[in-house]
């Protein structure tokens, strides 16, 4: 079968007008319809295959003259030129040379009638896909004269329902050594409602009923090198918390993510399956035509740390509490951002900063402020406590805290302290996301983040193997202040981490903001 978005528009009189026990045939071969169906668009992919199948079967109702046509099946030589199912003599003939209008469905189900035009289905058992990939086509219009009735165009069929495509990659950098994993795993969605209902009449699918499980058996994927790919077919609905679960060799990898399924959409969720556990990556929506391409949310897997959000922006759990607070050596928990400030998503850029300025820039900037400080170069840390800009920790004030600015109170720039605490308690990996980076895992939570490799900027962004932020930490050195660098060597993909470094404050690094709860 092919593919494409949606039309739910079916005019009431053809409905008014299909009785059950209106005759559907006719005695004679003049006038007869032939019928020919697109489905509309080029297709990127669905479960039931590309094209039309051999004996793919429609059922299309409408009126000519003074008959009504309920539910007539045609079938398909896989061409997609349609014949009656019945023979010759048992299809949809046109009375006169009045335009006749008639819309048709997929797949076709015996049981429909004008009274009875609803189609329940159940989305649970995936190897039945083309079974309730449900289409809808209307507006194909014939006469005496013009009998051919073309599902094409405007008028082909369209998509009802969503498709969900699930790519699960295991490597071996990350302890399996071959596809056979995916095999072998047994893998469940769960938090989808299965069952549902399509409108013959209208092209309407919509889900009822509650969430549900549906295994990914073995035999649904796509096998490329280690990434597993299922493609699934579901009623459109507004899901929330969509749980992935692959159990295998007694641990169970779980990781959530929510997305909207819209009618005529198709959505595609990337996961990487690691010995830590199940990480989701990118997630990108396609329209079943062109491809409206967004960002669907996802949180870690319950085994760790679910991301948590403060003041409208992701974070993620670090470093646990230690201690009860009000005692003498209570330490708070710490949260990452889970993006720099001025950024979407992990891997973008954000914002540069000169240290001490709360106005960020874009990458290219032409205003960007190559030879000002954000702060008086006084050259003495009690001249800037003095002046209110740092605190007696050596530390922007709120004030003067891009991070704290940009977010709000509960955020700030992270510390010398708090990244000297990454270096020694996180496993920092250099990975790739849609730029190169680092993954940096809290040995302490489980908690991850991505840091990309985004540079300095200064008349454009250099040392792109190197990952450069400020912290909100002063030294006593005119001019400086301490960042902290993560670099990897294109050779070894080894990282080389230099914490700390100072670094003259005309240069632009971006922000990760950081919070305690």
């Amino acid at each position: 079968m092919k593919t494409k978005t949606l039309l739910y528009v079916l005019p009431a009189l053809l409905l008014a007008s299909c009785a059950a026990d209106e005759p559907w045939q006719s005695d004679g071969a003049d006038g007869a319809a032939v019928v020919s169906a697109d489905i509309a668009g080029i297709v990127k992919s669905r479960a039931s295959g590309t094209q039309w199948s051999l004996d793919d079967k429609i059922g299309i109702t409408g009126t000519s003259g003074s008959v009504a046509y309920c539910n007539v099946p045609y079938t398909t030589d896989g061409s997609g030129r349609f014949e009656a199912f019945f023979g010759t003599g048992k299809g949809i003939f046109f009375q006169d040379n009045r335009t006749a209008l008639f819309s048709a469905y997929y797949p076709y189900n015996k049981e429909v009638t004008a009274e009875n035009r609803l189609i329940t289905a159940s989305t649970g058992e995936q190897f039945d896909a083309p079974e309730f990939d449900f289409l809808f086509a209307s507006g194909a219009t014939g006469s005496q004269d013009k009998p051919e009735l073309n599902f094409t165009g405007t008028a082909a069929f369209k998509h009802s329902m969503a498709q969900l495509i699930v790519n699960i990659t295991a490597s071996s950098d990350w302890g399996f050594e071959s596809t056979d994993v995916l095999n072998a795993g047994i893998c469940n969605l769960s938090g989808i409602i299965q069952d549902g209902e399509f409108d013959t009449a209208s092209g309407q699918a919509k889900a009822t009923g509650t969430p549900d499980n549906v295994a990914l058996h073995p035999g649904l994927t796509e096998i490329n090198d280690r990434t597993a790919t299922y493609k699934l077919i579901f009623f459109p609905q507004t899901a929330g918390d969509v749980e992935l679960s692959i159990e295998f060799e007694g641990d169970n990898y779980v990781c959530t993510f929510t997305p909207k399924l819209e009618a005529g959409k198709s959505y595609t969720a990337n996961f990487t399956l690691k010995r830590s556990g199940l990480i989701l990556g990118q997630v990108s929506i396609g329209d079943w035509i062109e491809g409206e391409y967004g960002t669907i949310s996802g949180t870690a897997h319950p085994d760790k740390p679910e991301n948590i959000d403060i003041n409208g922006h992701e974070a993620v759990l670090m470093r646990a509490s230690v201690g009860k607070y009000g005692d003498p050596d209570y330490v708070p928990a710490l949260y990452f951002a889970t993006t720099n400030i001025g950024a979407e998503t992990p891997s973008e850029t954000g914002l540069y900063f000169q240290w001490g300025m709360t106005k960020g820039y874009p990458l290219g900037a032409d205003d960007f402020p190559y030879n000002q400080y954000g702060l008086p170069s006084y050259g003495d840390l009690e001249t800037l406590i003095a002046n209110g800009y740092i605190d007696a920790n050596h530390n922007l004030v709120p004030q003067h805290d891009a991070a704290s600015q940009h977010w709000g109170g509960l955020w700030r720039m992270p510390t010398l302290e708090d990244m000297e605490w990454v270096e020694r308690y996180c496993v920092i990996i250099p990975y790739y996301d849609s730029v190169p980076g680092f993954l940096i895992r809290s040995s302490d939570t489980g908690g991850e983040i991505f840091l990309p490799t985004v540079g300095m900027f200064d008349g454009g962004v250099v040392l792109r193997n190197q990952c450069a932020s400020w912290t909100a930490t002063a030294i006593d050195h005119e001019f400086y202040s301490y960042k902290y660098t993560f670099e990897v060597s294109e050779i070894t993909m080894r990282p080389e981490i230099r914490i700390p470094v100072w670094e003259e404050r005309a240069y632009g690094l971006t922000i990760r903001p950081v919070a305690n709860l």
